[in-house]
């Protein structure tokens, strides 16, 4: 058996005190265990890599809220949209920075919460969530970045980040991040 690590290291990507529980037995087909790829030594990588399709009755749905999502890679932008449409929100993406603030300028009662990806450098991030957070200071701002070890409360609670979550986005973690804010039983 041959593991790779995808993404997170795995124990950082577990809340604190939650324990990896392995079953032992032989592994037949690729296995995911948080961030981690595993699988027999005869199988190609491309086929152990493949996501497994989430369960997406498992998790909060949506209603329908608009989600400003914003990030430079094109194709995990679209892939995220996807996602997130599938999650039951409407989401409308934005390659840039100035895209994103000229969207808040010109239609400020759109979004319903907004997802900041990676724009480069994580302090590019932080910047607009800061100017975003004064135009639209009672939408939740999500922040999804590959590493957060770096960023101090104080300086999320600044930028108006309301949570953080890995990124690639993670259907399970935006799904729950996004229901504590969501207005539905209201």
């Amino acid at each position: 058996v041959r593991c790779f690590a995808m993404g997170l290291h795995p124990l950082k990507a577990r809340p604190s005190g939650q324990l990896l529980k392995a079953n032992l037995s032989p592994l037949e087909g690729p296995l995911h265990l948080g961030g981690q790829y595993c699988r027999p030594n005869d199988m190609p990588l491309a086929t152990a890599v493949q996501p497994a399709e989430p369960d997406l009755a498992a998790h909060p749905l949506g209603a329908g809220e608009v989600v400003m999502l914003v990030a430079t890679d094109s194709d995990r932008l679209l892939g995220d949209e996807e996602r997130l449409a599938a999650l039951g929100y409407e989401a409308v993406g934005y390659m840039t920075a100035e895209a994103a603030r000229e969207a808040v300028e010109v239609s400020p009662g759109r979004f319903d919460f907004v997802i900041l990806g990676q724009l480069g450098s994580l302090t590019k991030s932080l910047e607009l969530a800061t100017d975003l957070h004064r135009s639209l200071p009672s939408i939740p701002i999500v922040l999804a970045t590959r590493g957060s070890s770096e960023i101090g409360a104080e300086t999320l609670v600044a930028a108006g980040i309301a949570d953080v979550v890995r990124w690639p986005i993670v259907v399970e973690e935006i799904a729950t991040a996004l229901s504590q804010f969501s207005k539905k039983g209201e």
